[in-house]
């Protein structure tokens, strides 16, 4: 649940750093807290992959991970870059922000299991 929560919260620190009209110092204020959800998620997604995998798989599991940790930024450039050029960078930024909300809700609710995870 936490990793889900994490990833929600870094699409809504995007979009709310999109819309900012206010000070420079909001905007630095709402960039600085989707870094920190995002530090969350990768620390929380990390004490899973080695927590709760088995011995024998860590490695291929972690191995995994590394493809969509690597991967997954690189479709974000791609599809930020596309609708930038395509539309406004301004849509791009808000669009992005929707597309990681909305995923992780989908995902959410096509593997419910996922949100009951527990490390211990």
């Amino acid at each position: 649940m936490g990793v889900a929560l994490a990833i929600i919260g870094w699409g809504i620190f995007i979009i709310a750093f999109e819309v900012t009209t206010g000070p420079l110092w909001l905007s630095v204020l709402f960039l600085a807290g989707a870094g920190a959800a995002d530090m969350v998620s990768m620390i929380l997604r990390g004490l899973v992959v080695q927590l709760i995998t088995p011995d024998e798989f860590r490695g291929r599991i972690s191995a995994v991970n590394a493809m969509f940790v690597i991967g997954g930024p690189m479709l974000g450039q791609f599809e930020s870059g596309l609708v930038a050029g395509l539309m406004t960078p301004e849509i791009s930024v808000v669009s992005g922000g929707l597309a990681c909300i909305f995923a992780t809700l989908a995902i959410a609710a096509f593997v419910p299991g996922l949100l009951k995870v527990k490390v211990r």
